[in-house]
């Protein structure tokens, strides 16, 4: 599937989940900041991802950073370290770039932005994994 087609599935639902005109949703629009999406809508986004794309995201596959950071050396007082800013960077890619050693954990979740879910998505339907069998 063609990143462009995934977008425009993403766009529809999220806009569908938030209430919102797709046209104002681009692949630059943070989740939080510029739409608003609460943690009760992530669920719901998610969910009707796995149906769209006929797929299962496994629990804490999409959104749960939080567990990227358990790992000794990346947090400190609930900031990122360097040796977690570089391993954001490098596992999650360009919308984690401007994130700095220092930065609060809270803040990395307004670094999310629609191109996350949609590389996320492209990467795992181009991999094949974890497609819904049926039962």
């Amino acid at each position: 599937m063609e990143r462009e087609e995934i977008f425009e599935k993403v766009r529809a639902i999220i806009a569908n989940v938030i209430e919102e005109d797709k046209d104002e949703i681009s692949l630059d629009s943070s989740l939080i900041d510029d739409l608003g999406v609460e943690s009760v809508d992530l669920v719901d986004i998610s969910a009707k991802i796995e149906e769209a794309f006929d797929i299962e995201i496994g629990e804490g596959e999409l959104w749960n950073l939080t567990e990227f950071f358990t790992t000794d050396g990346m947090m400190k007082n609930e900031r990122i370290t360097v040796r977690g800013a570089e391993a954001l960077q490098e596992s999650f890619g360009d919308d984690f770039q401007n994130i700095e050693p220092g930065t609060c954990i809270v803040d990395i979740f307004s670094a999310i932005k629609v191109s996350f879910i949609v590389d996320y998505l492209s990467q795992k339907l181009n991999q094949g994994g974890a497609v819904k069998q049926a039962v």
